[in-house]
């Protein structure tokens, strides 16, 4: 993946580990990023190897619910 270095997608991706992240509007380096891509031969592979897929809604909301019971457990159980 190469995405700008703004946003979600942002959040997601680790520079040069599983993926590339590029300045927002700015062609040059999304072209760089892709001229990169395609003269290293194990670039993608090895972005490849270290991607993971996004967590689901329930998972996401498991999680943050759980975040929450540590931040203010006394709210959680009065509701």
């Amino acid at each position: 993946v190469i995405a700008s270095n703004i946003g979600g997608m942002a959040e997601l991706i680790e520079d040069g580990s599983n993926g590339l992240t590029v300045a927002p509007n700015d062609p040059r380096a999304l072209a760089s990023a892709m001229r990169r891509v395609a003269q290293d031969g194990g670039l993608a592979r090895r972005l490849a190897a270290n991607a993971h897929e996004p967590e689901n809604i329930d998972t996401t909301a498991r999680r943050y619910l759980e975040l929450i019971d540590t931040i203010a457990p006394s709210r959680i159980e009065a509701a």
